[in-house]
C-alpha cells in the first residue's frame, strides 16, 4: 500500500521531464531557425555598412559588363 503514492510521484515527474524536454527542443529548434535569420540580416548589414563599393553603381556597372561578356563568349 505504501508503494502507490510513490509510484504517482515518479509518474509525475516523468510527466514533468518529458514536458521539459519536449520545451527544450521546441526552443532549441526556435532559436536556431531564428540565429539563422539573425545572421543572415547581420551579415547583409555588414555588407552594406562595411563594403559600400560592393554596392556602389560603379562595381554594378562593370558586373554587368561582365556578365554580357560572359554571355558572348558562350554563344561563341
Amino acid at each position: 500500500m505504501w508503494y502507490e503514492p510513490l509510484t504517482e510521484v515518479i509518474s509525475l515527474k516523468n510527466w514533468i521531464m518529458y514536458i521539459c524536454a519536449y520545451f527544450c527542443v521546441v526552443f532549441i529548434l526556435f532559436c536556431t531557425i531564428c540565429l539563422r535569420d539573425a545572421t543572415k540580416y547581420v551579415v547583409k548589414w555588414t555588407k552594406i555598412t562595411f563594403y559600400p563599393s560592393e554596392n556602389s553603381e560603379k562595381n554594378q556597372e562593370t558586373r554587368i559588363k561582365n556578365r554580357q561578356k560572359e554571355k558572348i563568349r558562350r554563344r561563341h
